[in-house]
């Protein structure tokens, strides 16, 4: 078999799914520090172009509804780590002590639920998640090294109970 592989290489040029198989890149000290590197240049990119818009933000929330700016929930990270995640708030103060009430009417069976016009958000709001200003502070978890700008999505505690083993 390895003298198949080589002559493969050797015709075509390309490296076979065996040998692609057993390369494992993002265990490289040189991928996590160029890709660490590239969530912080990225993340400061953002913060600083959106600076106009970070107070403009608060002040629309502010006059919107009662409440604080920032919506903080803990979510799991790499190797199972939780971290506060922080979004710009989008829902009335309260929105998650009415899960229970709302999940039968959304038809979710899973412990994540959505609803396409959820009574929960906010005017202000409804305008952030469209135009997904709502995620700006998390860019903050990414200078912190919670999140990265190109990866998977953290999830919720609950969501990671629900996980099979090998997830």
């Amino acid at each position: 078999m390895a003298g198949y592989v080589e002559l493969r290489e050797n015709v075509y040029g390309k490296a076979s799914f065996e040998v692609i198989e057993g390369l494992d890149v993002h265990d490289s000290v040189v991928y996590r520090v160029l890709k660490r590197t590239t969530d912080i240049a990225i993340a400061l990119l953002l913060l600083i172009l959106f600076l106009p818009v970070i107070p403009l933000v608060a002040v629309l929330i502010k006059l919107d509804s009662k409440g604080p700016i920032l919506f903080k929930q803990k979510r799991v990270g790499k190797d199972g780590k939780e971290f506060d995640f922080y979004k710009y708030r989008s829902m009335v103060v309260g929105a998650e002590s009415v899960i229970g009430i709302l999940r039968p009417l959304s038809g979710a069976s899973g412990p994540v639920f959505k609803l396409k016009d959820d009574p929960r958000v906010t005017s202000v709001g409804r305008f952030l998640r469209r135009s997904s200003l709502d995620e700006l502070p998390q860019l903050i978890n990414v200078l912190k090294g919670e999140m990265s700008i190109v990866g998977p999505r953290p999830n919720l505690p609950s969501e990671v109970a629900h996980y099979l083993p090998w997830q």
